[in-house]
């Protein structure tokens, strides 16, 4: 399968050194095959009906939610992100609406399509008390980050750091983790129950390497990939192993200057656009400069307002 999702960010307020970003997806495509049995998605050239497996990508062009980071470049909030995920299944038919939501918030812990937000913003370590951009580390220095995740699968991801590069614009840091299972007798009586399902997880690793631009935090390009070993278990047939491999890329496209404002009170906003792919087979269909620069500023072809 594969996710390929563009989108802008664009600084909608600041105070005080901190600062409110916009995150609106501008286009989305999705595709996979399943035993021969092929399903694709374009928001840019959606079908006149559109089956309920596909209702929240195609609820989830044209959406928007907005988060505040700290002068320490680390987030302090998300804003209204529930109702970001309710517009996700605006499309569907309302009965369907909370089985699809549902399911959102059962993988968006692990697969989420805002993942982004947590894997790549505020990675690099910044001096909150400095008068400018400086770094809390240096070179070759390294530090930790571990994140717990209870769904789709019990798991504990401890991810290490590496700063490899500094330059006055960009630093460069090497990523090198481990992906544990989290054990029945580790969790709650609550998390037991909900935790018995046909896929097990055994162990996993995380490798990659991310560029940050040092002014905005935000990420240049990144590329990293996650795979795990895991067992399933299908009633009637014997246990087998299943191993699957998530790359995630991003890829920043400055805007020169160009205004991505989603709001006329604010119109010397500057935003940058991100890609990213989250892709679980070596196929990626990926954008080109192209799909931005056919649009105009702040526009593209896929958005809608969002009420």
């Amino acid at each position: 399968s594969n996710l390929t999702l563009m989108f802008a960010i664009t600084v909608d307020e600041e105070d005080t050194g901190t600062r409110k970003l916009g995150v609106r997806y501008q286009r989305v495509k999705y595709r996979q095959e399943i035993l021969g049995e092929l399903t694709e998605y374009d928001s840019q050239s959606s079908p006149t009906h559109v089956p309920d497996a596909l209702q929240v990508y195609h609820g989830l062009a044209g959406n928007s939610f907005s988060f505040w980071i700290g002068a320490d470049n680390r987030i302090t909030g998300v804003i209204e992100f529930d109702q970001f995920l309710k517009r996700c299944v605006r499309h569907a038919p309302p009965h369907k609406q909370k089985e699809l939501l549902n399911q959102i918030v059962a993988t968006q812990e692990d697969e989420g399509f805002a993942n982004f937000v947590d894997e790549s913003i505020g990675l690099l370590p910044y001096n909150p008390q400095a008068s400018g951009r400086e770094t809390a580390v240096q070179v070759n220095q390294q530090w930790e980050k571990t994140r717990t995740i209870m769904r789709p699968l019990p798991m504990e991801m401890r991810t290490g750091y590496t700063l490899s590069s500094l330059t006055r614009d960009r630093a460069g840091i090497m990523i090198l983790g481990t992906i544990e299972p989290i054990k029945a007798s580790q969790l709650g009586p609550i998390q037991q129950a909900s935790a018995k399902q046909s896929i097990s997880l055994k162990k996993g690793e995380i490798t990659g390497s991310c560029m940050i631009d040092r002014a905005s935090g935000l990420p240049l390009m990144s590329r990293v990939s996650r795979q795990m070993d895991m067992t399933v278990e299908v009633p009637g047939q014997r246990p087998f192993e299943q191993r699957k491999t998530i790359v995630t890329t991003i890829e920043s496209f400055p805007t020169n200057g160009t205004t991505f404002s989603r709001t006329e009170r604010q119109p010397q906003t500057t935003g940058r656009i991100l890609r990213t792919d989250g892709v679980e087979t070596s196929t990626a269909d990926a954008f080109t400069n192209a799909d931005f620069e056919s649009n105009q500023p702040g526009q593209s072809p896929a958005v809608q307002p969002v009420q």
